[in-house]
């Protein structure tokens, strides 16, 4: 599936680097750790060494495509309230799915906690708006292994209801009111 088949081969740093990006997120995000930089320089339709003078070893490569796949914290900070925050989050989520993917391998790998993010932007601006210990941050944990267990097994969760992967969209965006609504009214879904 390599880009040249129906794009011009990239040039200049830039281009180089982001087609880069782009092919590693594709490959790590389906195969782990272990996707293969040979594969990855195909599909980017570059040479190997570029991977190397671009972005560095594979580790490198791994950071530099979680750093570009990071969630934005600009899109908390817009928002009205906590509910709408996560709601943007989820919106977000659902587009970057390779993000989730990724950490989900390098921690299911469980060989190289180092490449895991150490911070996560996003979610500590938002929890900043949370007390801690709190409903609404119980509320905010369990949305966000929605959002994770979701992007890692919705497709199989809809075909064990014997639902097609098409419903996803709109299986998704109930969830997504769910959500919102954990953190919005966290006493309704407290034990």
């Amino acid at each position: 599936m390599s880009r040249s088949s129906d794009t011009t081969r990239p040039t200049g740093p830039d281009e180089v680097r982001a087609a880069i990006l782009e092919a590693a997120a594709t490959h790590l995000s389906r195969e782990g750790s272990g996707a293969s930089l040979r594969d990855i320089a195909a599909d980017a339709d570059v040479n190997l060494g570029l991977i190397y003078r671009y972005v560095g070893r594979k580790d490198d490569l791994i950071r530099a495509v979680l750093n570009d796949r990071a969630e934005v914290t600009s899109v908390v900070d817009s928002a009205v309230d906590t509910s709408e925050a996560v709601q943007r989050i989820f919106e977000t989520g659902a587009r970057n799915t390779t993000y989730i993917r990724i950490v989900a391998w390098l921690l299911l790998e469980d060989s190289r906690p180092d490449l895991l993010p150490a911070t996560f932007p996003t979610l500590d601006a938002i929890r900043s708006n949370v007390a801690r210990d709190s409903p609404q941050e119980l509320g905010l944990i369990a949305a966000m292994v929605m959002l994770y267990g979701w992007t890692i097994f919705g497709d199989r969760i809809l075909e064990s209801f014997g639902r097609s992967t098409t419903e996803g969209d709109v299986v998704y965006r109930s969830i997504t009111g769910l959500a919102a609504r954990m953190v919005s009214t966290p006493e309704d879904f407290a034990p």
